[in-house]
């Protein structure tokens, strides 16, 4: 363990540059403008202020989609060039994959096809998101964040990996006796380099929580979250047995509740609720009657934004 902690510090220091990437996914179709506006938002937005900051072009946007939503999304970017469509099954079938093996890339697809079967998106961006940033490096973003500005991704001095979701809990009081990772959220996250220890442990760690023929409901939504979190706390096992001494916060995305948003003020980015697009073992419908509130309010939210701040970097 002393050696994995060395070797994962090593790297942050050297290639702490985020492999100038930054990752969303998208399960599920494409068929409604109400799905595209939800895709959309947050890909769209980032590539205009790095059109309007003059970032360089070598800075890639991946929007990770299944096959069968190939084709819809290269047709919802193609004014965009700075967005790259990728079929997320093209490249694990791919000799491109470095950090798992064939036996673990099968078993990943086992359970994105597992997750298909009931329709629970949600959980399936997660796994997504988890794996390419484990491949790729760089950052994850939901579809349903915007930025208000550009925040300075790259070439930076961030160790920044995980965005911690707002609690009821004063985070003074949590910085003093509470664990940072109850909040662990896959709604933001990070890797400076590919191959990073933090996010292939997770996957790993899911992997072995996750039976592909159980169906994913209730408490098993939570697996790479929970994931996420059992590997955070033992990269970084030194730091949350010192919590007083303030470093662990060095490495988490801070945020707060903002009229019904979350926003992560550290980077200038608002997270839009769109419901949890949780639907039951039959394939049906979500029944959660919150979701069709959430998703309504989602797309005036999407409306609201991408007025206020077109054309503002």
């Amino acid at each position: 363990m002393r050696f994995l902690l060395f070797y994962f510090l090593l790297h942050s220091l050297v290639f702490a540059n985020y492999e100038d990437t930054v990752n969303y996914v998208w399960m599920g179709d494409l068929n409604t403008p109400n799905r595209e506006a939800l895709a959309s938002v947050g890909p769209k937005r980032l590539a205009e202020l790095l059109n309007l900051n003059n970032m360089p072009e070598n800075i890639i946007v991946n929007f990770w989609v299944r096959p069968a939503a190939l084709e819809a999304a290269q047709k919802l970017f193609s004014d965009i060039p700075r967005i790259l469509v990728k079929s997320f099954d093209d490249y694990m079938k791919s000799d491109q994959v470095k950090y798992f093996t064939r036996d673990k890339v099968e078993r990943i697809m086992r359970v994105i096809d597992k997750l298909e079967e009931t329709k629970s998106h949600a959980m399936q961006a997660d796994w997504v998101g988890l794996v390419v940033v484990a491949e790729m490096g760089g950052y994850y973003f939901d579809t349903t964040t915007f930025f208000k500005t550009w925040p300075e991704l790259f070439n930076n001095n961030w160790e920044k990996r995980i965005g911690i979701a707002p609690s009821g809990s004063d985070i003074e009081q949590i910085k003093l006796s509470g664990n940072p990772l109850d909040g662990v959220d896959l709604q933001v996250f990070a890797a400076p380099q590919k191959g990073d220890l933090l996010f292939v442990n997770a996957v790993d760690y899911a992997l072995e929580d996750f039976k592909s023929d159980v169906v994913p409901i209730g408490s098993r939504l939570m697996v790479p979250h929970n994931a996420l979190r059992r590997a955070a706390e033992e990269i970084y096992e030194q730091q949350m047995a010192n919590l007083k001494d303030g470093r662990m916060w060095n490495f988490l995305w801070l945020s707060k509740l903002w009229y019904g948003l979350i926003d992560y003020y550290e980077l200038e980015l608002i997270k839009i609720p769109a419901g949890t697009w949780r639907n039951d073992k039959t394939g049906n419908n979500s029944s959660y009657v919150s979701d069709s509130i959430q998703i309504f309010n989602a797309l005036e939210s999407i409306r609201y934004f991408e007025d206020e701040y077109k054309g503002k970097k």
